[in-house]
């Protein structure tokens, strides 16, 4: 009663079992009175002395976010087995794969596992995991590959399986998913084969790339030899993309060689642009000359007074002669044939005169022939031209053709003929020809004044408006078409200059008015000036921390508009150039405070590049290195000069890259960087040199390699490789030297490789020939097996392929595709010409049969007459004729034979062949024989196995269609005698 009473205040001031000082005790507390997803839980597994009382509470904890903290707080790194931190790990795995009570919402545990989780809990929940969520989520962060084959195996979710299958890494565990699922799961194994086949492909892909990287270089190698850079640049361009790919596979020797090739290739493509553009300039001057020399020699015949058009022909000339010899290609030579055509046809044209003066004059009409040639094709040369031509220069060229005509005509030599006739009709053509393009020349001549003069007109109605510029852009473009033009002479264009000289005075005059156009253009940038002013001060007052970007904007708009004034000419208004300077100044006084920033970030710059000249200084003095030392040959050796080129090739770039500094600090450090730079270039000159030194004995060895390679080509190849990998052991030398060097080097090289290449590319080329040839026979055969011929066309056809094949095809692979190929094809032919001759044999039996049951209706007869016989005769012709010839002649002996009607001399001997052949037939189709026949068939087959014997089992065995066949060419005389025999053969053939 007592006990009732105070026992709940005693309750109230007694201690929870939990918080028992004894260990058993606050297990019992915990599991008497602390319910799953109790507070207090979490604070006993984390702060409890005892283990066993901290996995005890651990493994009452529900709630996610507990057992991480839990996990956190009690975690060691050092004790990785310790008892309470396996326990809240296992807890953790159970809470997540829903294997407590209750269970803790998925949308959490979805988001914890989107997190880093421990791999032994993704391991746990990925095996145990109640949702195929769970498992999909965490199957990523699965690393053990025999767990993935596991699951792709075993779990219950066809999408959880597939990508188990996806994420296997191993070939071991994918052959043992593709061994267990193969008759279970069709799609998981089909999965698991195509990543199987995959992995193994990703680790031959090293391998295969590798040597595709070593075929680009072979290629580019080849490129290289070839010399036909401007022909191939799409092959270069794309081996280049080829790289790409396989580039990270690689090796460095590789990677070396390729970017060397590559750099040699671009190189070489440099030069060539550079060598078409000079080759292209020089054309081009020289198709200039030619034009200013035939401009030159129409105003020399056109001109009255020619001493000074004659001066400028002979300047003319020499610019020319020293021009074109610095080329030497097809279109310099097209371009020489012109100049000399056009010199000949000065020369013939002006000849005239001097002929007139020469006193002694002798006559030659062979000459007089001769020329009269010559100037025939100088005018019509004269009339192929596009340009135009002087018209006295074809007056005097067609004086001189009409005097040599009329010396030749009235000479009596007659060696001319019909020759000369030709010519007087080829010059009327010309000459007829040449009048119509002068008078089209005319034309265009004065059409083209015409147009200048209405140029004229037009700057003089500009000039009377006081339109200045737009007079000086005509008066512009009149000087620039009397300047293009070729139709006048120089005479006539001094003359069209002298006839605008009052207009030029009234333009002059106006353009001193361009003064005052300057003082309205300073007062529009005066206004610009403070426009920009406003817009600056505006935008800084409403945005202050845009400063630097306000800048940017309008500072390049006012070093513009500062360059506008100072191209203005002429004095200007003090007022205005105070204003425009005011509000340019000011303009520049809002940005100050950024341009103070940039200051700051100058002197950083200074201080960076006095950073750098520091670091390459002490670079210099640690190589112990000075101005003008001499390399000794034992820093030559020890000395990695290729690391030195590129420390100080980095040097240059850091020095570029560091941004700008004042101008006078500029030039301090940068005084200081180049001595430290010129001491480094002085050592890697020397280096170079030396090196270059060395490549020039290489390239000696080389070029003896071309006669050795005529006696011994393998000897000189092998030599050329020791050659190349000696080259490559010398170091750097200058880029352009080398370049030049390796050029050189090359060309010896390529002598000797080239001929092992075209070896190559000969025997490649008769291969193709053959594969083709071979394509093209294997088509014919199989299009002859579909075609519907007899036995004797397709044997025929098919003997005419097969020979062909045979000369083509000589100690090839067996197992070559197109070898198989024509192999299955003469299978499916060989099949075709059985089925035929199987046909052939079944048709030939037929016509035999009914040939053999007219024969026996003969035979069957006593006495024919004359009128019978006849008609027999008539019958058997009518009769299909048995393609087998020897079929036919021996069943046409029976007949012969049975209109003989001789059936008694020969009767026993038949009886016997039929009874042989009723036994052969009963043993080939195992029939059984008449009881009295049994000793009878043993004999036979007694005797033919003597046979055999005899004739060393050569002998083929007979058919039973072969058999049937010597039974209808037997006769068959008192047929109800015979019955019983015709009767035992063809039940046993029907067997």
């Amino acid at each position: 009663m007592l006990k009732n009473i105070f026992s709940p205040l005693i309750s109230s001031f007694s201690k929870p079992k939990w918080q028992s000082k004894n260990a058993e005790t606050r297990i019992q507390g915990i599991l008497e009175s602390l319910e799953p997803g109790n507070p207090e839980l979490e604070s006993i597994a984390i702060n409890d002395e005892n283990s066993d009382v901290k996995i005890c509470a651990i493994n009452r904890i529900i709630d996610l976010e507990a057992i991480q903290q839990v996990i956190k707080k009690t975690s060691n790194p050092n004790l990785k087995n310790e008892p309470t931190t396996k326990a809240a790990h296992d807890r953790f795995s159970k809470i997540l794969s829903a294997e407590t009570f209750p269970i803790a919402d998925i949308v959490d545990r979805l988001e914890v596992l989107r997190g880093s989780i421990p791999p032994k809990i993704c391991d746990y929940i990925a095996s145990h995991g109640k949702e195929e969520e769970l498992r999909l989520i965490v199957l990523d962060k699965i690393k053990r590959d025999s767990l993935l084959g596991d699951i792709a195996l075993k779990d219950d979710s066809f999408e959880v399986r597939l990508k188990a299958v996806k994420l296997i890494n191993k070939k071991s565990t994918l052959q043992r998913v593709c061994k267990k699922s193969r008759s279970k799961n069709k799609k998981i194994y089909q999965q698991a084969k195509q990543r199987l086949e995959q992995l193994i492909e990703d680790e031959n892909r090293p391998v295969k790339y590798t040597q595709e990287s070593i075929n680009i270089c072979e290629q580019l190698d080849k490129l290289y030899k070839r010399q036909l850079l401007r022909q191939e640049i799409h092959t270069f361009n794309q081996l280049k993309q080829d790289w790409n790919k396989v580039k990270n596979f690689a090796n460095n020797d590789n990677t070396k060689r390729y970017e060397k090739l590559v750099d040699k290739i671009e190189l070489t493509l440099v030069d060539l642009k550079q060598e078409e553009y000079e080759i292209k300039q020089k054309i081009e001057q020289l198709e200039n000359l030619l034009l200013q020399l035939s401009q030159s020699i129409n105003d020399y015949l056109e001109t009255p007074d020619n001493g000074t058009e004659l001066k400028e022909i002979q300047k003319l000339q020499q610019q020319w002669l020293s021009l074109i010899g610095q080329l030497d290609n097809s279109k310099s030579k097209q371009l020489t044939a012109k100049y000399l055509e056009m010199i000949k046809l000065l020369e013939i044209t002006t000849s005239e005169d001097k002929s007139d003066n020469t006193s002694n004059h002798i006559y030659s009409p062979v000459a007089t022939f001769e020329s009269l040639e010559q100037s025939i094709k100088q005018a019509q040369n004269l009339l192929s031209q596009n340009q135009t031509i002087g018209q006295k220069l074809v007056s005097n060229l067609l004086n001189k053709i009409d005097k040599d005509i009329k010396q030749i005509e009235s000479s009596n030599i007659t060696q001319s003929g019909s020759d000369f006739n030709q010519l007087k009709d080829k010059y009327a053509s010309i000459k007829s020809k040449l009048t119509q393009k002068l008078d089209d020349q005319k034309q265009q001549k004065s059409q083209f004044i015409q147009n200048i003069q209405q140029l004229v007109n037009q700057i003089n109605q500009h000039i009377e408006s006081g339109e200045t510029e737009q007079a000086i852009k005509l008066r512009q473009q009149f000087q620039d078409r009397l300047d293009e033009t070729q139709l006048l002479t120089k005479h006539e264009k001094s003359q069209q200059l002298e006839g605008i000289k009052e207009t030029q005075q009234q333009l002059s005059q106006l353009s001193s008015w361009k003064n005052w156009a300057n003082d309205y253009k300073r007062e529009s940038l005066s206004s610009q000036a403070q426009e920009i002013f406003l817009n600056i001060e505006k935008q800084l007052n409403e945005l202050p921390e845009n400063i630097e970007s306000v800048y940017q904007l309008y500072a390049a708009q006012i070093k513009d508009l500062r360059s506008q004034w100072k191209l203005l000419k002429g004095p200007s208004n003090k007022h205005t150039w105070e204003a425009f300077n005011n509000y340019c100044n000011q303009s520049f006084e809002l940005f100050q405070p950024y341009i103070e920033q940039l200051e700051s970030i100058k002197q950083k710059n200074v201080e960076t590049k006095k950073k750098l000249c520091a670091q390459l200084q002490q670079y210099v003095e640690h190589m112990n290195w000075n101005n003008n030392q001499e390399l000794t040959d034992k820093d030559f050796q020890e000395t990695d000069w290729k690391q030195v080129d590129n420390i100080l090739k980095q040097a240059n770039k850091e020095w570029r890259a560091i941004g700008k500094i004042n101008h006078n600090d500029h030039q301090k450090l940068h005084k200081q960087f180049k001595q430290s730079q010129q001491i480094i270039n002085h050592q890697l000159n020397q280096v170079w040199d030396k090196n270059a030194a060395k490549f020039k004995q290489l390239i000696d060895e080389a070029n003896q390699l071309v006669e050795i390679s005529e006696q011994d080509l393998n000897k000189a190849i092998s030599e050329c490789k020791r050659i190349q990998a000696n080259w490559k052991r010398v170091g750097p030398t200058r880029q352009k030297i080398r370049k030049v060097l390796w050029n050189k080097f090359r060309q010896s090289c390529d002598l000797v490789f080239n001929k092992r290449e075209q070896a190559r590319e000969t025997l490649k080329q008769e291969d193709e020939s053959k594969q083709l040839e071979k394509t093209a026979l294997c088509e014919n055969l199989e299009a002859l097996n579909q075609q519907n011929l007899n036995l004797n066309e397709l044997q025929k056809a098919f003997s005419d392929i097969n020979e062909s094949w045979q000369k083509i095809e000589q100690n090839r692979n067996k197992k070559e595709p197109l070898n198989l190929r024509f192999k299955e094809a003469i299978i499916q032919y060989q099949n075709k010409v059985s089925q035929l001759e199987i046909l052939a044999e079944q048709e030939n039996i037929k016509h035999l049969k009914d040939k053999a049951d007219f024969c026996q209706e003969i035979e069957q007869k006593a006495t024919l007459s004359e009128e019978e016989l006849d008609i027999l005769d008539k019958q058997w012709h009518s009769l299909t004729v048995i393609s087998d010839k020897t079929l036919e002649k021996q069943i046409t002996a029976r007949y012969e034979q049975a209109i003989k009607n001789n059936a008694d001399s020969n009767y026993d001997e038949l009886v016997k062949q039929k009874e042989k052949l009723c036994l052969a037939m009963e043993i080939l189709t195992e029939s059984p024989s008449p009881i009295d026949k049994e000793q009878d068939r043993m004999n036979f087959k007694i005797e033919q196995l003597n046979d055999k014997l005899q004739q060393n089992n050569n002998e083929e065995v007979l058919t039973a269609n072969q058999l049937l066949i010597s039974w209808y060419l037997l006769p068959c005389y008192k047929i109800n005698e015979l019955e019983g025999l015709s009767q035992r053969f063809f039940k046993a053939y029907e067997n």
